[in-house]
């Protein structure tokens, strides 16, 4: 019944943005056959599990971002978890659940009678048709275990499930005898105990660590209400205490660094106009500029294949460009990272052309902005920044045609579509002035100036 009530739920209260079986497929495929600096190992055991989104990025096509409603999205989850655990544990992985699945459906065959023969059912189910997350491939498992110990129970099964009791045994002097003596075996606990051991070595580690990053996880959520409350010192200690506690989550540095970032805009926007900070507030934004970049930097180290880690340094350096030695390079430098990492994702050249358009390089920015549009054919912002990019140029016909395709792609949004149309307005007065430039230069507008 809870399933049913779940599925339920799924569908028809809250509908989540499902990535298309074809991009499942094709990402998966592509991850354990194309990744060239690694065959054998990505064949094998895929990218490592609980990566789905590095694969995603990096392996989407271009054909993707036809999906007005998804494009734009990030995926951590494959289409369902059979192709997920393809791409990030391979074809090891994938064999293993495989060979689970046909366990479990000969047992079934064999003895129907086992009480969580409903709930595995469901289970394998929706794993080969939807995404699960972490709790969701938790249940799966505990239920699995559940359904082997019911299968002991039964009379038809028990000589298919049984327990094992390892033991070492020993002889009375020694393991080799030169002599005949009586045979006398004795139980040893040497083996089970250094088991037991071991076993609580790793639950305890895995405890330790486990309680950390919930606790860490808690204190990041009490952060954001108080950064939705307009708390930003509160916000700071949060954030701070959370990545202490757990250092080795990548979006807890990337929130963190904006964090910092916003903060040092706030002193530095309190200032009144026309006056310098004092010392201590300078040196205050100092200290938050540079460790809004040393988080954004932590972020990167943490998860160097994930896309959104170097955009978001970029975004930091993009901020510090005409304050910060070299800021423009490393700005540069970050975008293109970036872009290697999510290669079909038009908002990275974008991104990149915008900085190349903050510095006057009119060409390189108009080269970003072509390939936005070449990736992505309906998005307007791709248009309308390479219709900037060539005005600077001068190419008042070319940038004309790309604010005209901008005006028929936001023909919908009235907001946007007025503000075009002064665009196109004041470009083709330009174009005019251009064209049939004024020989008297004394010549005023017959108009009135303003009052």
């Amino acid at each position: 019944m809870g399933i049913i009530i779940t599925i339920y739920a799924l569908f028809k209260l809250d509908k989540p943005a499902l990535l298309p079986i074809e991009t499942g497929f094709q990402t998966a495929f592509s991850e354990i056959s194309l990744d060239s600096g690694r065959i054998a190992q990505g064949f094998l055991l895929g990218s490592g599990f609980g990566t789905y989104a590095v694969d995603f990025s990096r392996w989407k096509q271009a054909s993707f971002n036809q999906y007005s409603d998804l494009w734009n999205l990030t995926f951590f989850r494959s289409s369902n978890f059979a192709l997920e655990l393809l791409a990030t544990t391979g074809v090891l992985g994938i064999c293993a659940f495989i060979f689970l699945l046909i366990r479990v459906l000969k047992e079934i065959r064999v003895s129907p009678q086992n009480k969580m023969l409903v709930s595995i059912i469901a289970l394998f189910l929706i794993s080969l048709l939807l995404p699960l997350n972490f709790t969701s491939q938790t249940l799966l498992f505990t239920i699995l275990g559940l359904f082997a110990a019911n299968q002991g129970l039964i009379n038809k099964a028990q000589n298919r499930f049984f327990d094992i009791e390892l033991q070492i045994v020993t002889f009375r002097k020694g393991l080799i005898a030169m002599e005949t003596p009586h045979a006398k075996n004795g139980k040893s606990l040497i083996l089970p105990f250094t088991i037991g051991v071991i076993i609580l070595i790793i639950v305890g580690i895995m405890g330790f660590y486990g309680t950390r990053y919930v606790a860490s996880d808690l204190t990041f959520q009490k952060s954001l209400v108080s950064a939705a409350q307009n708390n930003g010192s509160l916000t700071y200690q949060q954030q701070a205490q959370a990545i202490s506690t757990f250092q080795h989550r990548d979006g807890f540095y990337r929130v963190f660094s904006q964090t910092n970032l916003a903060l040092a805009n706030t002193l530095a926007s309190q200032q009144p106009a026309g006056s310098a900070p004092n010392q201590a507030i300078q040196q205050n934004i100092v200290t938050l500029i540079q460790q809004s970049i040393n988080a954004a930097r932590a972020a990167v180290t943490v998860a160097p294949q994930t896309y959104l880690n170097w955009q978001n340094l970029s975004s930091i350096y993009r901020g510090l460009i005409g304050f910060g030695q070299n800021a423009e390079s490393f700005a540069v430098a970050t975008a293109q990272q970036a872009i290697n990492l999510d290669p079909n994702n038009p908002q990275g050249y974008i991104t990149l052309g915008g900085i190349y358009y903050q510095l006057g390089q009119w060409d390189n920015a108009q080269t970003q902005f072509q390939i936005a549009v070449s990736l992505k054919p309906d998005y307007a912002n791709s248009y309308y920044n390479l219709g900037h990019a060539l005005e600077q140029k001068k190419d008042f016909q070319n940038s004309l045609a790309q604010y005209q395709a901008v005006r028929s792609l936001v023909s919908n949004d009235k907001a946007s579509l007025d503000q075009i149309d002064k665009e196109i307005a004041a470009l083709q007065g330009k174009a005019q002035a251009e064209t049939n430039p004024s020989t008297d230069p004394n010549q005023t507008l017959n108009v009135s100036k303003p009052e």
